[in-house]
């Protein structure tokens, strides 16, 4: 993504519904994990409104990034590439086979 011209960075990823919170902060319970949302992340001139993360109970290192794009939910995983996917719910069905 490139900088506006008035040098502020691209927004590519937008917030969840709050539905959208909810179903990913109940799943991550669920499967004995932790989720932090982080507003107004800003990586490499691209800018974020949210991003979700999750994290193992035991460990500090996040596990997954995931944020919304116009596309899309993105799901990034600690090590490795990351997948898009048309919703949240098609997102965290996929987590745990993501991270083995």
């Amino acid at each position: 993504m490139k900088r506006q011209s008035n040098g502020r960075a691209t927004l590519v990823g937008i917030a969840f519904d709050t539905d959208d919170l909810a179903l990913v902060q109940a799943w991550a319970d669920v499967h004995g994990m932790r989720m932090a949302v982080e507003l107004d992340h800003c990586v490499d001139g691209r800018e974020y409104e949210e991003i979700v993360v999750i994290y193992s109970k035991s460990s500090r290192l996040r596990r997954w990034n995931l944020w919304r794009s116009w596309e899309g939910v993105v799901v990034q995983p600690f090590i490795g590439r990351s997948m898009r996917f048309a919703s949240v719910t098609d997102a965290i069905e996929a987590l745990l086979s993501i991270g083995r």
